[in-house]
Parts: structure tokens; sequence; C-alpha cells
């Protein structure tokens, strides 16, 4: 392993020399959930799952396509932190990663990623991931966990968190069926037309489209069959969801920002809540993986800038 690079986070908050280029690219470490406790208890770092066992975590690689079942948890080894050097002769963390540990005890936005997709050899068919993604001063900390004896600790610019948040959303395509395109439909018949769904009452759906219209493409209206075979659709061939929290912990109030996506077949579908003439309402709008990246930096703007308001 190449000697450690010092960037411009220390854990005591002082500056450090300016990074380097390769300082800037994401760094990685794949470590058994106990030698990543041990070294977060040297750095006094909190790690966010608090002991919960059902929080175990793995690596990142796992969530999304390879579910091979994962092996039994692996035994603290006291010497793998020495190993990677990780640590100091002292045995403190070296300096790059007291820094990123620094990132995520301390952040100015934190932003939690769940994420989950439906797998037929997964626990339950559908497989899970979480993720913390812990900003300040332009660097960027995270932990992936998504059900296995292993964590994945990152650390990066924030140039480079788009194409980390494009990879977490970047599922392989299927055939099937999906809905339109595009969507709006008032708040109240998306929550309940996913009960008449689910508990297969027609007449409760037909008074519900009655009562709520929706849309197609270009706002225009839909006749009550098309607009019941579209609820359908949204509600009984979705194969995965996503959600976004942004938090702001700044000197002001924490402020919370929120991302949906749902995945289908052909791809995903944003829910961005709206209103229309005074009704609340949903946009279902067709999106890619590349457009997650500007989803969460509006929100962490606007995180950042609603705590530094006096």
């Amino acid at each position: 392993m190449s000697a450690p690079v010092r960037i411009a986070l220390m854990m005591d908050g002082s500056p450090a020399p300016a990074p380097t280029m390769m300082s800037r690219l994401p760094r990685r470490l794949a470590l058994p959930v106990a030698d990543l406790e041990a070294l977060a208890a040297r750095a006094g770092t909190a790690l966010p799952w608090h002991g919960d066992a059902a929080a175990v975590p793995c690596r990142l690689a796992r969530a999304l396509g390879d579910d091979r079942p994962a092996g039994p948890a692996a035994a603290p080894d006291a010497g793998v932190l020495d190993t990677l050097g990780l640590l100091t002769p002292a045995g403190a963390p070296v300096a790059e990663l007291a820094a990123a540990l620094a990132v995520f005890a301390t952040p100015e936005v934190a932003v939690r990623l769940d994420l989950g997709v439906r797998r037929p050899q997964a626990p339950r068919g559908v497989a899970r991931f979480t993720g913390w993604h812990h900003h300040r001063a332009g660097r960027v900390t995270a932990l992936s966990t998504c059900g296995g004896p292993e964590v994945e600790l990152a650390w990066f610019a924030d140039d480079h968190w788009p194409r980390e948040l494009e990879h977490l959303v970047t599922v392989p395509a299927h055939h099937g069926p999906a809905p339109d395109t595009e969507l709006t439909l008032p708040f109240e018949l998306l929550l309940g037309s996913a009960a008449a769904v689910r508990e297969q009452r027609p007449p409760v759906l037909a008074e519900l489209l009655a009562r709520h219209p929706m849309s197609g493409p270009d706002r225009t209206p839909l006749r009550a069959t098309a607009a019941a075979e579209q609820v359908r659709l949204l509600h009984t061939v979705e194969r995965g969801r996503l959600r976004v929290t942004v938090v702001g912990r700044g000197e002001g109030a924490r402020t919370l920002g929120l991302v949906t996506w749902v995945l289908y077949a052909d791809g995903w579908r944003a829910l961005v809540p709206a209103t229309a003439d005074g009704v609340a309402v949903v946009h279902v709008v067709f999106t890619d993986p590349g457009a997650l990246g500007a989803a969460v930096a509006r929100l962490v703007i606007g995180a950042q800038a609603s705590a530094t308001r006096p």
C-alpha cells in the first residue's frame, strides 16, 4: 500500500496541505464489521448502526447483482488494520483515514440511502442496501451495508459524488410491463389506490379514480379504463425502490429533504411532489441513474444554506 496521503481536514480541525490528485479519487476499504468498529473506536467516531445486529454490513458490490449468500461473520483480525497500513506506529489511524473518519463524525450534511431491489435469490426475494454518505468541506465519507459480514468504507472528493450515486442505482435492464413514462395523480389517489389494488377491490378503485382524476404525458386526462390500468401497473410491477434522506447538521436548525424513486422493468421513475390548483399531487416521471447526483446535490445545497442562515 502506498504512503498515506494527507488531506485538508485533520481530526482536530487544523489545516493540512492541499490534497493531491490521488487523494481526490475514491478510496475503498472492505473490512469485517468488528474491525471497522475497532477502527472507529480508536478515532472516536460513532457508527450509524449503534450495535444493531440487524444492520450488519457488507460490500456495495453485492447490493445490486451478486446474490451469492454471505458466509459466516469473519472473526476480528487484530492485525488487519496494521497489515493494510491504516495505523501509525502509535496505533492511531493514519492521517488520510483519520480525516475521512472526521468527516463522518462531524458532517455538514448527512445523506442516508435506502435501496431495495427484487432478487429471487435474496432473503425474502429482496436485496437491500443502506448507505450513509457524510459531507464536509468538499469531502465525502461513505459507509455501505447490505446484510453481510463486511462493511465498505470509502472516502473521496465531492466532485466524484455524482458518479458514486449513479453507480448505486445502475441496474440491468429487463423486459416487462411498466407504467407510462409520465403520470400525474393526486396524492390521495396514490395512497388510496395502493390499498384498493392490494386488496383487490375494483369498486373502491373506481370510486377513487372518479374523485381524483389522473393525467398522462403532456398532462392529458386519462379515461377511467386507462387510469385504472396505470394505477395497477404502478402498484404491482415495481422491481425496486430508493429513498434518499438529506439532513443538514450545521449550526442552524436541522433540515430535511427526500428523494423517492421506484424501479420498473424499463427503468426508474421519480416521485416528485407538487401542487396543482391547490391539490397535492405527485408527478411520476421517468428518470435515469445519472439524475440522482443532481437531485441529491440540490438537497445538499439547500440543507447547507438553511443550516447557515441566521
